[in-house]
């Protein structure tokens, strides 16, 4: 392992700490293994920085992957938005809100072989572990939730894919913030690509979880109508 002259900076960046926990989740090989290339990449990625020792680096990985999955990364259902017993209080939603949560869900599952998807990893994944799924994707509640907040955006309006996966990537980005205990959930980047129309840019530079073949996929997607 190479040393550095460079001190150490006492905190991550939490864009640092993020893409370790990104990588963690999505790549199956040893820490050990994950380890090496991800500091290359910081070093590339951050060439202003010192990265993370290496051993920081293998306890980032270990947290991510023994982190407690959120109750709100369970699959979301329609029970959820009844407050019978005072239980969902934060799952209540306005029967227009539901209505634009489960057309996502209607168009989900019609949309196996549409050509927009075939260029997002977890998508493929989905549809060939273990054969192919009967529902191609179930909502998180947490993609739900997101989908309830960005609806009315104009710039979604109609279009269902759009809406989909700037849902899902707020989603995403939320869930990685809180596994690498990066607070505040800062959103700016995310909000800025929602008004200008370049989600699949964002989620790329946020997470460098896609080839750059992929992105450039993404942002010639986001113009089309």
């Amino acid at each position: 392992m190479e040393k550095s002259t460079k001190k150490r900076e006492k905190a991550l960046l939490p864009e640092i700490k993020i893409l370790i926990t990104e990588r963690a989740l999505s790549d199956p090989r040893s820490r050990e293994e994950l380890a090496d290339e991800l500091i290359v990449e910081i070093k590339n990625k951050y060439p202003h920085k010192v990265p993370p020792a290496w051993e920081t680096v293998i306890k980032l990985i270990s947290a991510a992957r023994n982190h407690q999955p959120s109750p709100l990364d369970k699959p979301w259902h329609l029970g959820l938005t009844l407050d019978r017993y005072g239980l969902n209080k934060d799952y209540l939603l306005a029967a227009e809100d539901i209505a634009a949560i489960i057309e996502v869900q209607k168009w989900l599952e019609i949309a196996k072989d549409h050509p927009l998807l075939s260029s997002i990893p977890e998508w493929t994944d989905s549809i060939t572990s273990g054969g192919m799924a009967t529902t191609v994707w179930l909502l998180t509640i947490r993609e739900a939730l997101w989908i309830s907040k960005l609806y009315k955006e104009k710039s979604l309006a109609g279009n269902t894919y759009r809406l989909w996966y700037a849902a899902k990537t707020y989603a995403d980005y939320q869930r990685l913030c809180e596994i690498s205990n990066t607070p505040p959930f800062d959103t700016i980047k995310l909000d800025e690509a929602l008004r200008n129309d370049t989600m699949g840019k964002a989620k790329y530079d946020l997470f460098s979880e896609y080839k750059k073949e992929a992105n450039d996929n993404e942002r010639s997607h986001s113009q089309e109508g």
